[in-house]
């Protein structure tokens, strides 16, 4: 079982960040071995134990990923970036990008979600294909670009994939899957390092391509990982994850009515 696990998200616009999201970590990890150094010779699963512990723990984190995603019903893939600070409460903000289409700026306060676009976006998305397999003509792709330039779109709580994406911005969610799964495989690698921070690292497949990092210095966060979802192998796409900014991720700026465009205009 890798170390990042496949789950299945719609290819639409409005869940576009909950699919980058899905890139939540499995802890597959555990063993008899011992761990040398500061973990003062602990067994495999009590150390991942340990730091999925200190990671849950955390009231707030910044989540950096690349990887690559779908976003068209036509399932093409491409490469992905994601920035996201969030909180044990449910607030979070971050930005999204992907090669070729352009970004989208989003922030969570717990109970709202709120998207803005960039044009590049905005203009892939609405070219998209609905279920009647049309998109909106230039002229009406125009009207939504002009009304949305600048301003943020609030997601209806019922909107499709709404609850996708909120569910992944709060910490206890994000880290709902660390812990579970079974040793096969899993062996530790060595020290390493994870953004100058000193780290123990476990590897996972058969050319040891999956990784988990676990800070040997202050508390012993997860910091990285890199797996491959299981329908993907075949295509060899890694994932990888950054976690940092432990207790202290910058808050989100929530838009102000005056930011949000007004749903009625947009038909």
């Amino acid at each position: 079982m890798p170390f990042l696990p496949h789950r299945h998200r719609r290819p639409i616009a409005v869940t576009a960040l909950a699919a980058a999201l899905a890139l939540t970590a499995t802890g597959c990890l555990g063993g008899d071995d011992r761990a040398k150094g500061p973990f003062d010779g602990k067994p495999d699963r009590e150390i991942i134990d340990t730091a999925i512990a200190a990671t849950k723990s955390a009231r707030s984190l910044t989540l950096t990923a690349e990887g690559s995603m779908a976003t068209t019903r036509a399932k093409k893939k491409e490469p992905m970036k994601l920035r996201i600070s969030v909180h044990q409460d449910g607030r979070c903000s971050g930005t999204m990008s992907v090669a070729g289409q352009g970004s989208v700026e989003f922030a969570a306060d717990g109970k709202d979600t709120y998207l803005r676009p960039d044009e590049q976006f905005l203009r892939f998305q609405l070219k998209q294909p609905d279920e009647d397999g049309a998109g909106l003509s230039d002229r009406e792709a125009d009207g939504v670009v002009k009304l949305m330039k600048g301003k943020w779109h609030k997601a209806d709580a019922a909107e499709p994939g709404s609850k996708d994406f909120t569910e992944f911005c709060d910490v206890d969610s994000l880290l709902a899957d660390f812990g579970s799964g079974t040793t096969a495989g899993v062996k530790q690698a060595g020290e390493a390092s994870v953004d100058g921070r000193k780290t123990l690292k476990f590897t996972q497949g058969d050319k040891n391509e999956e990784e988990l990092h676990v800070a040997t210095e202050g508390k012993p966060y997860v910091l990285k990982l890199i797996g491959t979802p299981e329908d993907e192998k075949k295509d060899g796409e890694l994932k990888t994850i950054v976690l940092s900014d432990f207790d202290k991720a910058p808050l989100p700026k929530i838009p102000a009515p005056a930011e949000i465009v007004d749903p009625d205009k947009l038909g």
